[in-house]
């Protein structure tokens, strides 16, 4: 069996609340998602048609 690291659970919660408060201020409209996807819709299509 391997020995597996681990931490303990202050170092987790520190962890945790530094990803929290970045993840945070992350912010995607509905339109930032749909031009997103029509990007890659585009670049799919044109992807397939180059074989």
């Amino acid at each position: 069996m391997r020995n597996v690291p681990t931490i303990d659970s202050e170092l987790y919660k520190t962890i945790i609340t530094i990803i929290d408060e970045r993840v945070k201020e992350i912010r995607v409209t509905r339109k930032d998602f749909n031009d997103l996807k029509n990007k890659e819709d585009l670049w799919s299509s044109k992807s397939a048609t180059d074989w």
